[in-house]
């Protein structure tokens, strides 16, 4: 009789080895699309008209890092739990380009300043 309990008892370990890897694996593969989902999205979006109005005001920003420059986005503001820093690398190339010109660069224009104010 014992014999037939440890049978059971090996079968009933396998099967739970089984729903757990699969449970890890399925829990792997979703977290990995959100990862993915996450990284296609660009940190500005544009909702309207760039003629009618001025980018930034009709632009949403999705900040992707949880901190910026060493410092935690809680620590910034209380509520935050993501924030990124703006840099030109990240300025959508519609706004960046006009008529395939960097403007920023022909007019040797900067997007911030370093300095001691």
């Amino acid at each position: 009789m014992s014999d037939g309990f440890a049978g059971v008892v090996s079968a009933t370990r396998k099967v739970l080895g089984l729903i757990v890897r699969w449970t890890a694996v399925s829990c792997g593969a979703l977290v990995l699309t959100n990862v993915v989902a996450i990284a296609e999205q660009p940190f500005v979006t544009i909702e309207g008209n760039l003629k009618g109005a001025a980018w930034w005001t009709i632009a949403d920003f999705h900040p992707f890092t949880t901190e910026i420059r060493g410092i935690p986005a809680n620590q910034i503001r209380e509520n935050w739990c993501k924030a990124t820093e703006f840099r030109k690398d990240l300025i959508p190339k519609e706004i960046l380009f006009n008529d395939g010109i960097d403007e920023m660069e022909t007019y040797k224009l900067s997007f911030s300043l370093d300095g001691t104010f």
